[in-house]
């Protein structure tokens, strides 16, 4: 991706492939050449210009989701599958990544670094519990005890003699050389895994990234080295401690900096043994170094579920610091029945990312989304997820998935699935393209922020009010968000190595804060409260509320978000309609030069803000960019319709093009029914509810006068859920989110004009239904299937609602 340091009309219009969406290519099905030929035709055809190959071998989960993966993973021949798909993917013009793993998490190659070295094995921190009588003299169980405590707060000795009967607890570290994932705490493991892995790919010009995916540390890491590190770094042995890692002693005030300082120890040696150095590998080979941790949604995650101990430290290692987003995590609240923490969650935690890509001076940031988010997944939900992480400062989006296998049970895993076989996601060319240019915007010049909310990672590390701590710092972040103020997160190394203290400013690489906002309880380490006490007395701010803040934007209307980018001769607004009632906001800008930028159709409209008051109307999940600049562009002007015609229910409809599945997998069936009079909405009246596909509505209108021949647009309304509009057998345009409206060119319109309106639904209708799995028990389908029908049932319907409106100027 290239430095973006200026706006560019043409680049904005139609974006380089670097800027292009990367799509997960999955491959679980048998894989010969020429399934590869005709499948990237097929992401050529629906603007699919970047991939990488995620496998999924036969032995990732073969009683929970069974693939058919051939050649074998890791094998010669898969090696040169994956280089014949790379250097047809290069001839064709699109980039690739390299996805380092067999399934997910990374770091196991599959089984294989175990299988082939169980000395790798994970270590952790474990005890034994012993009852001796009274007279009765101490002898380890084993030579591997480390040490023995008494009731957990008396250490003895061997030879120690019993006074009263007593039960002794013996701490010992366990190795699992049985498992299938190695300690990625033990570097040797890490250089296996590069070298039975990424050395095996021949690398062409066009793979430009390594995506690692959620590896992990041991829960409970505990070895020898760690140990002595420990000593070495603070004077004293970890061993006495031990009760306390193993949660045998309650945490308090007084002790809780011990486990401040083991895992922070753990976390940085997660970081040297094994992402920097698949970062140094990525980066000898001219690519970047990409992914994401696990439980990265939630404040505490790095400690309960994460295996990365310090979220941000760990982000940091990445050149494209990434989030996950293959859920529902990030959901147009209006759209969904549940909310959990996986499901309309609607957190700020993209900003985990954006926040170590400012921190270590890469700007680029990336997500990986919709992998089991289900078979009913919209344009517009899609358009959603993507535009609440970019005005938080995602810039590269990765797609899950477009499968190599197409039938049967590989049908119900990972949902939904991007393939041209589907009426609805044969127009994905154009929510591509809405992505090629948010990420473009997104990465324009450099995002201006300087708050910085404070992570308290101490707290989440040593459990000490981690509960209560992880509420205040998310009702912060969120408080933030409603009062405009963009912010990204810091911890204590951003403060601790900060190079600007004595300016008052929090600096690193490009990220400054001049305001550190800090949760109320949070346990501030004194090495970090001696960097603020410095902060602040050469002038910059600690607040421990939010009093004294500015917004970025003076704005009348609520649930509207906003990111400022600047660059040297302009400045960039991304205005985003997140959730709300009203759709009308009046913002106030710093100028009123410049042109609202529209990311559907590249085209650019001169700003009408007088006095820099800008008044504009957004649907939940649209997004519009404001550009103010003093350079003249080729614009659109705003077009005032002062006349109006409402189509009322005089449509004749039929189904045109029908989701069916057969032992081959998806098919399609063409209808050819007479058009019959119906009433605008759900169709399932008239067709049933597991209808998935197209239908057309026709229509005969009549128009006055004086709108004939007049330049207008059609509003379509309500819409369930993409419609291709023909009028006077010219082709409008396919809406395939809201507003539903394209627009209609001068001389057009007639006295009398046929209408055709193709409208097509999702697949969920037809998930929701179908009968075409139950021949498969839920274990031979996917662990996600159940909850991907259940996402499904929030997008079950098709047709469409209107009102339909012709208005002209």
């Amino acid at each position: 991706m290239k430095n973006n340091d200026k706006f560019n009309i043409n680049s904005f219009n139609s974006p380089e492939a670097s800027y292009a969406p990367v799509y997960i290519w999955v491959w679980n099905d048998v894989c010969t050449r020429e399934i590869i030929d005709a499948q990237l035709s097929e992401m050529q055809r629906l603007g699919i210009r970047a991939f990488y190959i995620l496998p999924e071998p036969k032995n990732f989960r073969p009683d929970s989701m069974p693939t058919s993966l051939e050649p074998e993973y890791l094998s010669a021949e898969y090696f040169e599958l994956c280089s014949y798909a790379t250097e047809q993917g290069e001839k064709l013009g699109m980039l690739c990544w390299i996805y380092d793993e067999g399934g997910w998490p990374s770091g196991s190659a599959c089984g294989r670094v175990m299988k082939e070295h169980p000395e790798y094995g994970r270590e952790a921190l474990e005890f034994y519990k012993r009852s001796f009588t009274k007279g009765e003299v101490y002898k380890k169980s084993n030579s591997d005890i480390l040490i023995a405590f008494l009731n957990d707060t008396e250490i003895i000795e061997e030879g120690y003699v019993f006074p009263t009967d007593a039960l002794v607890t013996e701490y010992y570290i366990d190795k699992d050389t049985d498992g299938n994932y190695p300690d990625l705490l033990n570097k040797d493991a890490t250089e296996y895994f590069i070298d039975i892995t990424h050395k095996k790919y021949i690398l062409g010009d066009n793979i430009t990234a390594l995506f690692t995916d959620e590896p992990k540390a041991p829960a409970g890491a505990f070895n020898k080295e760690l140990a002595e590190k420990y000593e070495a770094i603070y004077g004293e042995s970890i061993l006495p401690h031990l009760p306390l890692l193993a949660e045998r002693v309650e945490v308090t005030e007084e002790n809780a900096h011990i486990l401040h300082r083991w895992y922070d120890l753990c976390s940085r040696m997660f970081c040297e043994n094994f992402l920097l150095p698949c970062k140094a590998w990525a980066n000898s080979k001219g690519m970047s170094f990409t992914g994401h941790m696990d439980k990265d949604h939630c404040p505490d995650g790095c400690m309960n579920g994460g295996g990365s101990f310090n979220l941000m430290r760990a982000l940091r290692c990445f050149d494209i610091p990434g989030i996950d987003v293959i859920w529902r995590q990030l959901y147009p609240e209006n759209q969904i029945a549940k909310v959990d923490d996986m499901n309309g969650y609607n957190g700020f935690y993209p900003r985990y990312a954006s926040s170590a890509a400012a921190q270590n001076g890469t700007k680029l940031s990336m997500s990986e989304s919709f992998g089991v988010a289900g078979p009913g997944l919209t344009y517009d939900i899609m358009r959603f997820t993507v535009g609440y992480q970019a005005v938080r400062g995602i810039n590269i989006f990765n797609l899950f998935n477009f499968p190599l296998g197409r039938k049967g049970q590989l049908l119900a895993q990972e949902l939904p699935v991007f393939t041209e076989n589907q009426p609805y996601y044969n127009q994905l060319p154009q929510i591509n393209r809405y992505m090629e240019r948010l990420s473009y915007i997104a990465t324009l010049g450099e995002r201006v922020c300087d708050v910085g909310l404070y992570y308290p990672v101490c707290n989440f590390q040593s459990g000490l009010n981690s509960e209560m701590i992880a509420k205040e710092f998310d009702s912060l972040g969120r408080s933030l968000e409603n009062m405009l103020i963009d912010f990204d997160i810091v911890d204590d190394d951003v403060i601790q190595s900060s190079s600007g203290l004595n300016e008052g400013v929090i600096r690193m690489d490009n990220a400054e804060y001049k305001t550190i906002i800090i949760p109320e309880n949070a346990y501030i380490p004194p090495k970090t409260q001696k960097a603020l006490n410095r902060f602040t007395l050469c002038g910059g701010k600690v607040l421990y509320g939010l009093e004294d803040l500015k917004p970025m934007l003076d704005v009348e209307g609520e649930d509207l978000r906003v990111m400022r980018r600047k660059t040297d001769a302009e400045d960039l607004y991304l205005l985003f309609r997140e959730s709300g009632k009203a759709e009308e906001y009046t913002v106030h800008l710093p100028s009123s030069k410049g042109y609202i930028l529209n990311f559907e159709n590249g085209s650019l409209q001169r700003l009408e803000a007088e006095n820099g008051v800008l008044k504009i109307s957004l649907a939940i999940g649209q997004m519009v960019a404001v550009l103010l600049t003093d350079e003249v562009f080729d614009s659109e002007e705003k077009v005032e319709f002062n006349n109006k015609i409402t189509l009322t229910n005089d449509f004749l409809f039929r189904k045109e093009l029908e989701l069916a599945c057969d032992e081959n997998g998806f098919k399609n069936i063409k209808h050819s029914d007479n058009p019959t009079p119906v009433k605008l909405g759900d169709w399932a009246e008239y067709i049933g509810e597991a209808y998935s596909g197209s239908c057309v509505y026709e229509a005969e209108l009549k128009l006055p006068s004086e709108m004939v021949g007049k330049q207008g647009e059609i509003d379509l309304g309500d819409v369930r859920f993409t419609a291709s509009v023909i009028l006077n057998n010219e082709h409008l345009g396919t809406a395939i989110m809201p507003p539903y409206r394209l627009k209609i060119p001068e001389g057009l319109l007639s006295e009398s004009n046929t209408l055709k309106i193709t409208v097509t639904n999702t697949p969920a209708n037809w998930y929701t239904h179908t009968d075409y799995f139950d021949k498969w028990k839920t274990k031979e389908l996917s662990p996600y299937f159940e909850v991907e029908k259940e996402y499904a049932k929030d997008i079950t319907s098709g047709g469409l609602y209107g009102p339909v409106e012709i208005c002209t100027i």
